[in-house]
Parts: structure tokens; C-alpha cells; sequence
């Protein structure tokens, strides 16, 4: 057991990646109870034993969460929808908290969002569907997991709501020899769709940091 919750509270939607610099994962998860947070952990992959979890993000409601290691530098980053839009937190190679921020108000996370590392752009990719059109926005994430680009509309299922087309619940891969990306999506809740995403980005994007934790 990784992590247990008392009565009226639990674990949801949870996240994991693996640090080769330090052979453990990271794993994220949404927790509810009478105030909803986000949490992160280690495991050691050699022997099970969990680091102490870091719990932040408090807010009316948590919910979808992703996490993705830094190759280069054995940090983690991770995502996870609030009220207030997506959120990223950044995490060292210990897996100590070291800042959040805001990634975009323009995406609804709450069922589906994700986070990948290119190790040849040393950047992140964060996806999500968009509040108003309906379709999967793309940030571009520097190598500590501030934004460094706008929402971008990388979809284009013709959705005018919910449920009425549009495409949901991405899902990237990486090339380790290219900065790519490889996006699956559903499109209209009908056709299962795909697109490369690239980046002129390199060596870990433009400065910038994430806010205060």
C-alpha cells in the first residue's frame, strides 16, 4: 500500500514515472476528504521503501494527476487540475517539493491531462482538453516546469461541447532521438486519432521559474 485514507477520504487518478538518475518512481494522486489536495511520493525501485509524501495544492477540489521525470537532471514534474486550471509542481531528484505554479486556465483536467519529458529538447509537454473549444491544448514547459509557450490548439475534432464532438483524453509518447512528441486522442468519442507534436525548443527551453510553493 502506497497510501490509505481514512473514513469519507481516498486516493484518486494517480500518476508514475520512473528516475533512472536515481532508480525510484514518482508517484502523484488526488486526495478528497474534507479539504482535497494533491500529494507526491517516492519509491525505491530497488526495495520498495516510499519516501514522505508531500501534500499541497489545497483547494475546493483536486483531481487528474501526471507526473514525468527530467532525464538530464533527475527532477520530477507533475500535473494536476484545480478550480483554478492546471496546475505543475516541481520536484528535485529526491523527490522534495520546490515549486508550483499555474501552467493554463484554459484547459477542464478534472478527467484528463498529461505530462511527458523530450530528453532531446529537455522540455515538457502538458495536454489537456480546452474549457471552450473542446479541443486538446498543448503547453510547452521548460526543463523546471514553468510554461514557456502559450495554449495551442492542437486538435481539430469540430466539437461545439461536451458532447458533441471535440477531442478528449490525450496521451503522448516521446522520441528519445527527436523533439517529438507522439499524440493520441479521442476524436468526437468516435475515432481514435494521433499527431506528431515538435519543438524548436533545446537545452531545457527559456528561463523561467514556477511560482512559490
Amino acid at each position: 500500500t502506497i497510501d490509505s485514507g481514512g473514513t469519507g477520504s481516498g486516493f484518486v487518478i494517480p500518476g508514475v514515472a520512473w528516475n533512472p538518475t536515481t532508480n525510484t518512481f514518482g508517484i502523484s494522486y488526488a486526495a478528497y476528504s474534507t479539504s482535497a489536495y494533491v500529494r507526491f511520493r517516492t519509491i525505491r525501485a530497488s526495495d520498495g521503501t516510499l519516501g514522505s509524501p508531500s501534500s499541497f495544492g489545497f483547494s475546493s477540489g483536486t483531481f487528474n494527476t501526471d507526473v514525468s521525470v527530467n532525464t538530464s537532471t533527475g527532477g520530477f514534474v507533475m500535473y494536476w487540475y484545480s478550480p483554478g486550471g492546471a496546475m505543475a509542481a516541481a520536484f528535485d531528484s529526491g523527490g522534495n517539493l520546490q515549486a508550483t505554479g499555474l501552467i493554463t486556465t484554459q484547459t477542464n483536467g478534472s478527467d484528463n491531462g498529461t505530462v511527458v519529458f523530450n530528453p532531446v529538447s529537455q522540455t515538457f509537454l502538458y495536454l489537456g482538453s480546452a474549457n471552450a473549444s473542446f479541443e486538446v491544448l498543448g503547453v510547452e514547459l521548460n526543463a523546471s516546469g514553468a510554461p514557456i509557450s502559450s495554449a495551442t490548439t492542437l486538435t481539430g475534432g469540430g466539437g461545439t461541447s461536451a458532447t458533441a464532438g471535440g477531442s478528449f483524453y490525450p496521451r503522448a509518447a516521446t522520441r528519445t532521438d527527436a523533439a517529438q512528441w507522439d499524440v493520441v486522442y479521442s476524436r468526437n468519442y468516435v475515432t481514435l486519432t494521433n499527431q506528431i507534436i515538435a519543438t524548436a525548443s533545446t537545452g531545457g527551453g527559456a528561463a523561467g521559474t514556477l511560482g512559490a510553493v
